[in-house]
């Protein structure tokens, strides 16, 4: 699978030089929104999905080039794409007539996930509970659509502006590929919105170091934490800043250490970074966690739908 990359134009660069990669015009993928110059999105095979161009300005007209899959065009601003039937990467490039953009989707036709699922193409992922064993919030313990397959080569496939698909690959097997990762696109969002208060806040960072992402059934049980965590939902991710590349949280209370306190000060920024329009503000999981010898202080952030906040 070949990798859409990011556009490099500046946009709403911060006073540091941080460019947040919002798009230049804002799409409706389906029932996702594409407010960033490149996400990702799973979909299953031969889904057939509704495109739009929100909001597009009078007499601006749009061209979209896929790659793979059917891409109909029903008006200048408007598609339906029909998903290929083989799993794997399908990007799609939206371009206005205005000369801005592209605006890239990063389509992954999944591997489906099936009812009682234990394996897929040999990797181990194990089953998901009835979403009936967390009746108040039954929506949101939806197992995942399926499963990407991420290969060495498809790491560096940017799933948002600033994060690639390699990073929130589980741990699980070491170094062997292929894996296969479950996510989800409001993750995205809630991280590329927490970056970018964090740049606003005076912290020079490219990115976060996301220590964990996706985790299957099995690999979570063997960590022995809790049987319905996010991250084997896709939409969960334990993060750190790392500007030095010691492999620990930066002290960022400057207060000499690198502790707890620099987790709860990460948590603060990440509680007062709505996400921007076009999105609506996501609830989610918020936790702080501190240095043990295994690892150094991190923040877990999740896009669950309903708002939790813990100390680990």
């Amino acid at each position: 699978m070949a990798a859409a990359p990011a556009s490099s134009a500046p946009t709403d660069l911060l006073p540091d030089g941080f460019d947040p990669g919002r798009a230049p015009f804002d799409l409706h993928f389906g029932d996702t929104i594409v407010g960033y110059k490149v996400l990702a999105i799973p979909v299953t095979p031969g889904a057939v999905v509704p495109v739009v161009v929100m909001d597009a300005p009078a007499g601006t007209t749009f061209s979209a080039e896929a790659h793979g899959g059917t891409l109909e065009a029903l008006d200048g601003h408007t598609w339906r794409f029909t998903a290929p039937r083989a799993p794997g990467l399908y990007p799609i490039a939206f371009r206005s007539s205005a000369e801005v953009g592209p605006v890239t989707v990063n389509v992954f036709v999944v591997h489906p996930y099936h009812p009682g699922l234990n394996i897929v193409d040999g990797y181990d992922i194990g089953r998901y509970p009835n979403p009936s064993a967390s009746p108040k919030h039954a929506e949101a313990y939806d197992p995942p659509i399926g499963f990407m397959q991420v290969d060495s080569e498809d790491a560096a496939t940017p799933v948002s502006p600033h994060f690639t698909l390699g990073q929130f690959a589980c741990k699980q097997g070491g170094a062997e590929w292929p894996k296969f990762v479950a996510l989800r696109p409001a993750l995205f969002v809630k991280l590329e919105t927490a970056l970018q208060a964090v740049n606003a806040r005076g912290i020079d960072t490219p990115a976060f170091t996301v220590m964990s992402g996706f985790r299957t059934r099995v690999y979570n049980a063997g960590l022995g934490n809790v049987n319905l965590s996010r991250h084997t939902f896709g939409d969960a991710s334990d993060i750190f800043v790392d500007t030095d590349h010691d492999g620990i949280m930066d002290d960022l209370n400057h207060d000499g250490r690198h502790d707890w306190k620099d987790a709860v000060y990460l948590a603060g920024i990440v509680e007062a970074s709505p996400e921007q329009p076009p999105y609506t503000p996501v609830a989610g999981g918020l936790g702080t966690y501190g240095p043990t010898r295994a690892h150094g202080p991190f923040v877990h952030v999740d896009a669950r739908g309903f708002k939790a906040r813990w100390v680990g």
